[in-house]
């Protein structure tokens, strides 16, 4: 576990994540600013393992969520789709994304993604499993759920979407993170368990979301 918000040691095995964040620091420092509910800056930061879960709007997300996070190695559950073709699947797997197949239950992906984060870094989810542009989030699926669970890592609620400009910052909004043992205490949660604290994370991104309005209006 990393005694620091700032993952900080070099590692030449995560080389070309770090040459990613020294991008995602800059990219942040243009064109994103990062707030908290309670629409200030957001500075809280988290030491070890993390799951965050976010909203799906674009390609951009990934870019959107390694500034906001830059002083962190995130790893991506990145589908198959995405990483079909061979030379990009080695460019992003060195980037830190792991290959999901989203139409079955890809236990493979879910040890991996396991392991990123009891070796305390972060991971990055989009729980709605594809691209949705509508402002609300309406469902998602309880992988980053099973995730959580599974690590022992709180969840971290995230929402933002497009500027109206091209030309504006992008405004992300992190929320309180989710300990998924104050919700289920057992070592092995059932169904049921797993789809109500999908739930509530469902209304912990929306929570954000409400923030996000909020923000955008000042």
């Amino acid at each position: 576990m990393a005694k620091s918000k700032f993952t900080s040691i070099f590692n030449i095995k995560y080389l070309p994540m770090d040459y990613g964040r020294a991008h995602y620091f800059i990219y942040r420092l243009l064109k994103v600013r990062t707030l908290g509910l309670d629409g200030k800056k957001y500075r809280r930061g988290f030491s070890g393992g993390a799951v965050i879960a976010a909203n799906h709007t674009g390609f951009s997300d990934a870019v959107t969520l390694g500034g906001s996070f830059w002083y962190r190695r995130v790893f991506f559950l990145a589908s198959e789709e995405v990483m079909a073709k061979g030379f990009l699947s080695f460019m992003l797997k060195l980037m830190g994304c792991i290959k999901v197949d989203r139409n079955i239950s890809d236990i493979e992906a879910i040890r991996s993604a396991v392991s990123v984060i009891k070796n305390g870094h972060t991971l990055a989810v989009f729980p709605q499993g594809r691209i949705e542009k509508t402002e609300e989030v309406a469902d998602i699926k309880s992988g980053a759920v099973l995730i959580a669970l599974q690590s022992g890592a709180p969840i971290i609620p995230v929402y933002s979407r497009p500027p109206a400009s091209k030309f504006s910052r992008r405004t992300v909004v992190v929320g309180e993170p989710i300990c998924c043992s104050d919700y289920c205490k057992k070592k092995f949660p059932s169904v049921t368990d797993i789809n109500n604290i999908s739930s509530i994370l469902l209304e912990k991104i929306n929570e954000c979301r409400d923030a996000y309005e909020k923000g955008e209006k000042k």
